[in-house]
Formats: C-alpha cells, structure tokens, sequence
C-alpha cells in the first residue's frame, strides 16, 4: 500500500504501553505514605500526653481591657 506507514506512530513503544502503568511510581509513593501514617498514629497513641503536661496555674487567661459594648 502507498499509505502503510502513515500509522507506525501508533505502534510507538512510548504509547503502546502506557495502559499498563499510567501513573509510574503511585503503588510506591501510597505504601511509603500509608506507613508513615501508620507510624506516625502509632507514636502518637503511644506517647499520648497526660493531664499534667504544665504545672497548674502556668497560664492564666487575662481578658482584654478593650470591650466594644
């Protein structure tokens, strides 16, 4: 045929392949990410704080002198 390579792009290694990993590198980056998630709640439940982080009366709340009534 005159036209029979007017499609060889089509059969492009670049383009032929890309329905078996469109987004390279996602499986990696989600299992680091769902680790670190799991780590991170683990030491925090971990080393949850007490009531007695502060010594009482550390602060004190002081209202503004300023009221717009």
């Amino acid at each position: 045929m005159v036209f029979g390579g007017q499609d060889a792009w089509r059969k492009h290694p670049m383009l032929t392949g890309c329905y078996k990993r469109p987004f390279p590198g996602l499986g990696i980056a989600l299992g680091l990410f769902a680790g670190y998630c799991v780590l991170d709640g683990t030491i925090k439940f971990a080393t949850a704080p007490t009531k007695d982080l502060y010594a009482p009366g550390t602060f004190k709340f002081e209202a503004q002198g300023e009221d717009d009534e």
